[in-house]
């Protein structure tokens, strides 16, 4: 894996919209039955309101602590492990066909897969993908689900001089260059969700974004 590919991707913009579409109504129905499975997004940061749903897991259960993030998941628990090991559909995969036709063709790529929801005031601080690093494993796609444009709710992406708030086409898959800053915010009365893929890096998974682009 190396740089090269990423600056493929970013060759073409920040924030990409693909040519792959999926029901955000089918979605968010497919998700009630699963109520009760939502967890606390990386519970090492309480304040935080914000929580996950598991699509891909470490072992295709939905509550195993997979969504924390990885460094303090690896800091608690002594194991280091990847983007890529939470690969392993969960129940809400199998019995979503909406997310199975959206998800299926990047099986061979696929890695940690979430929704993500924010209640009113949640939100992630700025901050940049990858951690220390030398070169990330994976890129990020994602679709907006409900409540994700400015300006009640509000992806970020830029630098600490010039941030550009990003507006989503509800149910398209979008490439998002989460190497650099950016941070969410829910300034609304109401939950903003998203599906946030990560796929792993290779020549195959990056030509096949490329497919993707009009």
């Amino acid at each position: 894996m190396s740089w090269n590919l990423y600056s493929i991707l970013n060759n073409y913009g920040d924030f990409i919209a693909l040519n792959s579409f999926m029901s955000p109504e089918e979605v968010l129905k497919d998700i009630e039955q699963y109520k009760d499975y939502w967890e606390k997004y990386n519970p090492n940061k309480p304040d935080i309101p914000r929580n996950s749903l598991t699509v891909t897991s470490l072992t295709g259960e939905m509550t195993n602590n997979s969504v924390s993030s990885l460094t303090e998941y690896s800091r608690t628990t002594g194991k280091n492990i990847e983007e890529s090991d939470f690969n392993k559909p969960t129940d809400l995969y199998k019995n979503s066909k909406e997310l199975q036709n959206l998800l299926d063709p990047w099986r061979p790529f696929l890695a940690r897969t979430q929704i993500i929801s924010l209640p009113p005031g949640g939100y992630f601080p700025p901050h940049i993908d990858g951690g220390m690093k030398q070169t990330p494993e994976t890129f990020r796609l994602a679709v907006a689900l409900t409540n994700t444009n400015p300006p009640k709710c509000c992806w970020m992406l830029g630098d600490d001089i010039n941030y550009t708030a990003l507006k989503w086409q509800y149910g398209r898959l979008y490439y998002v260059n989460t190497l650099k800053k950016h941070m969410l915010f829910n300034a609304s009365n109401d939950e903003s969700i998203w599906l946030i893929i990560n796929i792993v890096t290779t020549e195959q998974s990056v030509n096949k974004v490329r497919a993707l682009i009009s």
